[in-house]
């Protein structure tokens, strides 16, 4: 029972992304798999080492899990963060900063998305239960003023604000993209907006802004979202620690 629990907490906080806290406590997972089933340790240990080699030859490998797959905010959020520090540390902020830009309106819109997309499953599923047909199929929003607006009605219906500051920079990544969402995306506008040079004059952003307020967000809707389960999850972690240390010890293995 006790491997079972410790797989189940190392595979969920895997899932969770790999913050520092994270890793540290995934090793420490690890770490007591092995100890607790020593003849698997060395098939682990092997696919641990097969993993890295992978990586290291640039191949990444992810998806396959039925119900949880990528994060896909997350990772749009981690690789502007990342290529962000890249861009100043190599000092080629202007040459980066249109996909750089990119990276962090997609993760606004996957985050709205989320949130919008987790609303409607509730409203359908009342409405379902009340007897009454479920709402129609949303048409497709890419304006992110227009989403964050269909977000925060739909979040009413379900008894939850949109936080303020998600709403902000909803509408200050719409107005830099002046009503066009393909703005960072192509050279030239939409045809609906004249087919005009993306950006005909020179202008001026602070990508730090943008990526500060969208790890803020990130870290609300964890917080929004996950408080109960996040907590559950280190409720269990202590417990297993516990039952493991006395396991171990009964073992004389400690």
């Amino acid at each position: 029972m006790t491997l079972s629990w410790l797989r189940r907490l190392l595979a969920a906080l895997t899932r969770r992304g790999q913050t520092n806290e994270n890793a540290s406590v995934q090793k420490t997972a690890v770490s007591l798999i092995d100890r607790l089933d020593p003849a698997g340790a060395e098939m682990r240990e092997f696919k641990r080492q097969a993993d890295r080699s992978r990586r290291a030859q640039g191949t990444a490998s992810f998806g396959g899990e039925r119900f949880i797959g990528p994060n896909y905010a997350k990772s749009y959020v981690a690789a502007a963060r990342a290529l962000l520090n890249t861009a100043q540390e190599q000092d080629r902020l202007d040459e980066l900063a249109i996909p750089c830009l990119y990276l962090q309106r997609h993760a606004a819109e996957l985050l709205l998305k989320s949130l919008r997309s987790s609303a409607d499953a509730i409203v359908a599923g009342e409405h379902t239960l009340g007897g009454s047909a479920a709402p129609p199929e949303r048409k497709p929003e890419h304006r992110l003023p227009r989403l964050a607006a269909e977000t925060a009605a739909v979040l009413e219906q379900v008894g939850v604000t949109l936080p303020q500051h998600i709403i902000s920079l909803a509408h200050d990544i719409g107005a830099f993209e002046e009503g066009d969402p393909t703005r960072l995306r192509y050279p030239t506008g939409a045809p609906a907006h004249g087919g005009m040079p993306s950006f005909p004059k020179k202008v001026a952003v602070n990508l730090l802004d943008w990526q500060s307020r969208l790890e803020a967000i990130l870290c609300d809707r964890d917080t929004l979202a996950a408080d109960e389960t996040r907590e559950n999850v280190w409720e269990e972690l202590r417990h297993i620690l516990n039952t493991v240390t006395n396991e171990l010890h009964s073992r004389g293995l400690l």
